[in-house]
């Protein structure tokens, strides 16, 4: 069975709606909580490169998590009264079908925003050379890309959306990148992102994720999380890409349980966020 396989089980076992069909092939987006539009969210979001399968594999089964814990975890039952979750496990379904990184027409979905003036490292940090050659940025908003802008969008009222973007790299530490991508200038809410990861620092010691601005490792333009933490809102957007180390000696079985804890952390900073998110 395929990973898309798979969540079509999922959203035939509870409730999803469809953000785009891509080629046939449904953006599935799975909603938990309360339908307030001022309430804080956790967006879980995955398989923006078709062939980081890691990302999409851990998403999945943070919902199964999320569907057997509803019939009897009380303090999340609660914390669903008050906040929401999204997790959308596949952003890229023809990229994931065909084990591409990019999607069905070449283009890198991550570097498919509008460009900014800074930015771009040679190749890597995306380019309009050709579609046949990897970090290709297209040339217009791609239906996938356009999809997850227009749900980000919609959270526009909500006091915090904390993102979470999951994605493999070939290295052996766990990261988590933050804004900005296209340069190293600080974003205006560092001093939430330094409270957040401050957070993670003390609630879980001896974590073994590398906090980082996305900048300092190399430099993107059109970077899809930038454009959109750009966007006016009438809240605060947090957006953290957790980059999976594959090189790091472990089965998928251990690397799954290794970041569901930190997921369920995020969503409990995302409920709890009027105790450490400051204006």
């Amino acid at each position: 069975m395929t990973l898309l396989d798979t969540i079509e089980l999922l959203a035939a076992a509870w409730p999803s709606d469809i953000l785009a069909r891509i080629d046939g092939l449904p953006i599935r987006a799975f909603r938990f909580g309360v339908a307030d539009r001022r309430a804080p969210v956790l967006l879980v979001t995955a398989g923006v490169h078709g062939l980081e399968r890691i990302g999409v594999e851990l998403a999945v089964a943070y919902l199964r998590s999320l569907h057997a814990r509803m019939a009897w975890d009380a303090p999340l039952a609660k914390g669903l009264e008050s906040a929401r979750i999204i997790v959308v496990p596949a952003v890229n379904p023809v990229g994931l079908q065909r084990g591409t990184r990019a999607n069905g027409r070449g283009v890198d979905l991550m570097r498919n925003a509008p460009a900014a003036a800074t930015g771009g490292t040679p190749l890597v940090g995306g380019h309009r050379i050709s579609s046949r050659l990897p970090w290709y940025m297209g040339t217009a908003m791609e239906p996938e890309a356009a999809a997850l802008c227009r749900l980000v969008e919609e959270l526009s009222e909500a006091p915090l959306i904390l993102a979470l973007d999951l994605h493999s790299y070939f290295g052996i530490t766990d990261r988590l990148w933050y804004p900005y991508a296209r340069t190293r200038e600080p974003p205006p809410d560092l001093p939430a992102i330094q409270a957040l990861t401050g957070l993670l620092d003390a609630a879980w010691p001896n974590h073994a994720y590398i906090i980082e601005q996305t900048a300092r490792v190399y430099t993107i333009r059109g970077d899809l999380w930038d454009y959109l933490y750009d966007l006016p809102r009438t809240g605060k957007l947090i957006s953290l890409t957790l980059e999976v180390a594959t090189l790091r000696p472990r089965g998928r079985e251990r690397t799954l349980r290794r970041h569901l804890p930190f997921i369920e952390l995020m969503f409990h900073a995302a409920a709890s966020h009027a105790a450490w998110l400051r204006a």
